[in-house]
């Protein structure tokens, strides 16, 4: 194996590491580290891409050429065997040996060719699940941003009518109590919904709920499709 087999291997082993990764999704923190680090493996996933569909095209095209030269070589030497002058079928001993080399190279181009593609299909697999995980996080770490706003609102709230009900004194005592108790109150809502969001993205150590569901999605999708085809070639 190569140099950069090898390399291309262990980014893979890590990439799929990292979409397995267990992380606080409670924590905003937590959540940014883990965008940067999904983004930081994206950067180096694209340059294994370029460097894959590299390798394709020009297998592709080395292919392509000795296939070509081949089918001349065999009709050089075909015409050569079949001229009714068995005094220069001399002539077709280096053509042949030029086929024959040919022939060799082709099968290893062949080879190369078909790793490649194997090679670039795994990276585009894990280059789309990156990419699903992304916009999770994404989504996520937008969530939490909302709920830490309204909680310091609420608290921020609920500091200004303590201090004014301080300064009103002991008869408007009573009107601050009910305020301060229904701002508790929806404290208390917004500890629960937080509680639910965060429930609604599980604690499973394999790859987030999400990215099974738009798998689930896809493949729904592909059941329609299908039975589409069917019905209209009925």
């Amino acid at each position: 194996m190569t140099l950069y087999g090898k390399a291309r291997i262990g980014l893979l082993a890590s990439l799929n590491g990292l979409l397995d990764r267990v992380f606080d999704k409670n924590s905003t923190e937590s959540v940014r580290q883990f965008i940067r680090d999904v983004e930081h493996g994206q950067s180096e996933l694209n340059n294994s891409l370029a460097e894959a569909r590299a390798n394709e095209t020009s297998s592709t095209r080395e292919r392509d050429r000795l296939q070509g030269e081949m089918s001349r070589l065999d009709e050089q030497i075909n015409a050569i065997l079949s001229d009714g002058d068995p005094s220069n079928d001399h002539l077709a001993n280096a053509l042949q040996a030029k086929f024959n080399g040919d022939e060799q190279l082709l099968a290893v181009h062949e080879d190369n060719l078909k790793t490649a593609q194997t090679t670039l299909q795994a990276l585009n697999e894990v280059a789309s699940a990156l990419e699903a995980k992304h916009t999770a996080l994404m989504q996520q770490l937008s969530k939490l941003t909302v709920l830490d706003s309204s909680t310091k609102a609420k608290e921020i709230a609920a500091d200004a009518i303590e201090s004014a009900g301080a300064l009103t004194g002991v008869g408007d005592g009573a009107s601050v109590d009910n305020m301060v108790t229904r701002m508790e109150h929806r404290g208390d809502v917004a500890d629960a919904k937080l509680s639910l969001a965060m429930n609604h993205f599980g604690s499973s150590t394999e790859r987030d709920e999400q990215l099974a569901g738009v798998a689930a999605s896809l493949a729904d999708r592909k059941r329609k499709i299908e039975a589409a085809k069917g019905g209209a070639t009925a």
